[in-house]
């Protein structure tokens, strides 16, 4: 995805593999695959349409309203923060700005949806619901993992994995600071089933 989109071969690469496989490689923009990873966590969670959908990977973040289909992207993947800014506070920093500057309806959403295994379990170990005193646990929470603490569930994971962690626990954060919801919840469907559901609908149409 974003590795691809900004690689100077890009391009390149996916040709040789269209050739090599017989398959068409698409490089999808980072506003298609915010709306596929949102197609898929809603998908998993009908309960929550107007769900703000969160996607932080390696190198970009893409985020996604149910409720008003507006679409957000930036480099505020883990591995593009640890590259900008070195240490996760102004990672915070940076992201509290970028969604600021949205002025989205942060509390009409009923949800905030996150795919990925390492922010799934920080949102597993996080004091929940997010409201009230609730969200001052789970700030100071996402601070402690921002300072370097590991917690003990994801202690045997490997070394790359346990150094995304403080750009994961600033993501959750900035979202805490800005987006005034109560429901914070772990998706596991995302960019994978998104396509296959956009798949879905459109072969059966054209039955």
């Amino acid at each position: 995805t974003s590795a691809i989109r900004e690689a100077a071969n890009g391009a390149e690469w996916a040709a040789t593999l269209t050739a090599r496989l017989g398959w068409v490689v698409n490089i999808i923009p980072g506003v298609l695959e915010a709306q596929l990873s949102a197609a898929g966590m809603l998908s998993e969670h009908p309960d929550y349409p107007h769900a703000l959908c969160v996607d932080q990977g390696g190198g970009s973040l893409e985020m996604y309203s149910g409720l008003t289909q507006q679409v957000f992207t930036c480099p505020g993947g883990v591995h593009a923060l640890h590259a900008q800014y070195g240490q996760a506070q102004a990672a915070r920093a940076y992201l509290v700005g970028q969604l600021q500057a949205l002025n989205w309806p942060w509390a009409a959403h009923d949800a905030v949806l996150t795919i990925g295994n390492t922010t799934g379990e920080l949102l597993r170990l996080m004091p929940v619901p997010v409201a009230g005193a609730g969200r001052a646990a789970a700030h100071d929470f996402c601070q402690r993992v921002m300072a370097g603490w590991v917690p003990p569930s994801v202690d045997g994971l490997e070394d790359n994995f346990i150094a995304q962690l403080p750009y994961r626990g600033a993501m959750l954060a900035a979202l805490l600071e800005v987006c005034a919801v109560p429901v914070f919840k772990a998706a596991r469907f995302g960019l994978r089933e998104g396509v296959a559901q956009v798949q879905f609908i459109a072969a059966k149409k054209g039955l």
